[in-house]
């Protein structure tokens, strides 16, 4: 009955466990060129409106624009960007992803790189507003990507040492521990995901304007990983909770008793013995006594024949005396 009550409490932050690894993976797989996962980005820039507006660095607009166009016209310039955790992905404007970039470790998005900017020259007449977002972006996005790699696998490593915490509640402590770690990892990265872009975007949205392009926030990709770090807490919750019920060792008190008299317990030796030591009592279910020799005494010899006692009766009118006198 203790193993299964116990049992029960284990499944729950399992179960929690891998509905965290859920989340994760698929915060892992949003750079995947499948359609399931095409509503999953961090942030996504539309260039498929690209336009100029008048503004005070006219010849710097126009520099930039015709680059752009130029860009668009040899089919380098997107209509769609989407970052994601290790790539970004590309796409036409109401046509699903064609495109997504090799996943890399510490992976950040420069457009720089990607529309080709390095050798033009172009990339300094960028705001200064938006390079400095840009340098700030890198920093932040590589601590970002070291805290969700730490998230997944100490996630990993709380389902597996899970698995064994129905044997012992030392195993349900490491998973504890484990599942703490876990869940710090998962909400500072989710965390420093949402304040990163939703920091870029501002400063992405601020800078872009004049050329029309315009950026917005994946509201799955971070509901998703939001409801991972819930999933994690909950779980860390409950096996933290799992250490201190249903022992998988413990047994009911009428176990307990009956292990007591089938071993004697400390007066085993001595419960019931007759007077004079000539014999013990031993106890039988369910609430009978059977009289055995006692084992200090030896075998039990059979009474000898001895002398006729007198018969000492009332009808002696002797009187008592201490002391007769012949």
């Amino acid at each position: 009955m203790a193993k299964g009550s116990r049992l029960v409490f284990i499944l729950v932050p399992l179960g929690l466990t891998v509905a965290t690894l859920v989340c994760l993976a698929l915060v892992w797989g949003a750079g995947l060129r499948t359609s399931a996962l095409q509503s999953f980005y961090f942030i996504k820039a539309d260039t498929s409106k690209l336009n100029a507006d008048p503004t005070s660095n006219q010849a710097v607009t126009d520099l930039f624009l015709k680059f752009l166009d130029s860009a668009r016209t040899s089919n380098l310039l997107a209509d769609y960007y989407q970052v994601d955790l290790s790539s970004y992905c590309t796409g036409k404007e109401g046509k699903s992803i064609d495109f997504c970039s090799k996943p890399v470790a510490n992976f950040w998005f420069n457009p720089v790189d990607v529309w080709g900017l390095q050798s033009s020259g172009l990339e300094d007449l960028f705001p200064k507003q938006l390079q400095d977002g840009l340098h700030t972006y890198q920093s932040v996005a590589h601590w970002m990507y070291v805290a969700y790699v730490i998230a997944f696998w100490s996630t990993v490593a709380e389902a597996v040492i899970g698995l064994f915490a129905t044997c012992s509640r030392l195993i349900s402590l490491i998973t504890s521990l484990v599942a703490g770690v876990a869940s710090i990892f998962v909400f500072a990265a989710s965390l420093t995901a949402t304040i990163l872009y939703s920091v870029l975007l501002g400063t992405f949205n601020d800078v872009l304007k004049p050329y029309n392009i315009h950026a917005n926030l994946g509201k799955p990709m971070f509901a998703t990983t939001w409801l991972a770090v819930v999933f994690s807490l909950a779980a860390g919750f409950f096996w933290l909770f799992s250490i201190c019920c249903c022992s998988p060792h413990s047994y009911n008190r009428k176990d307990k008793s009956a292990s007591k008299s089938s071993s004697g317990g400390r007066w085993a030796g001595l419960r019931g013995r007759g007077r004079m030591g000539t014999g013990l009592m031993a106890e039988r279910t369910p609430y009978t006594y059977e009289r055995v020799e006692s084992p200090f005494m030896g075998e039990r010899q059979p009474m000898a024949a001895g002398h006729e006692m007198t018969d000492m009766t009332a009808g002696s009118h002797t009187g008592y005396e201490p002391y007769r006198h012949a």
